[in-house]
């Protein structure tokens, strides 16, 4: 079954579609609530999410079948807000298939060789912590050196503890 329906909301809602009622390259809008009134009876016009009509897709007077697409609201925060999800659900299945395909088994062993590097680094300062201690013992070097020679030490087992840290968990691979 066709009504005819001379859309009210056209005229109240925006005024730009009706003759002298703007002036050009001006666009003038009303907000408020918008009926459609079919030839006989007023209807509500309902919409899903409160917000503002971006597009009327009828004209006085026209035809419509029930269901018919009368108006389009302005979605833009909703389609910057789904751009935004899915970009956040693209960055979820890289990090999903990067996980799954598990650790490069060339960035494993040069990151064994540097933690071996950092281990004889270490090794080396421990000496030296060492010998400065013997040699502040005997009056040779000053308390300073050997706090130094201390400090290096704990820096350098530090480093090496950071990067078994990184080898074993494997995130940073």
């Amino acid at each position: 079954m066709t009504k005819t329906y001379l859309p009210g909301l056209l005229i109240g809602l925006s005024l730009t579609g009706i003759a002298g009622a703007q002036t050009p390259g001006a666009q003038e809008t009303i907000q408020g609530v918008g009926y459609v009134e079919p030839v006989g009876q007023v209807l509500r016009l309902n919409f899903k999410h409160p917000g503002i009509i971006g597009e009327t897709l009828v004209t006085i007077g026209q035809e419509v079948k029930k269901g018919a697409l009368l108006a389009r609201q302005v979605n833009s925060e909703d389609q910057a807000m789904l751009a935004a999800e899915q970009t956040a659900v693209d960055l979820a299945r890289a990090e999903l298939k990067q996980l799954l395909a598990g650790v490069n088994p060339a960035r494993i062993h040069a990151q064994e060789s540097i933690r071996s590097a950092k281990k004889a680094t270490s090794d080396y300062a421990k000496f030296q912590e060492q010998r400065m201690n013997k040699l502040v013992e005997k009056n040779i070097v000053s308390i300073a050196n050997k706090d130094l020679a201390v400090s290096e030490a704990l820096r350098s087992e530090a480093d090496v503890k950071a990067t078994e840290a990184e080898l074993g968990s494997g995130l940073n691979l």
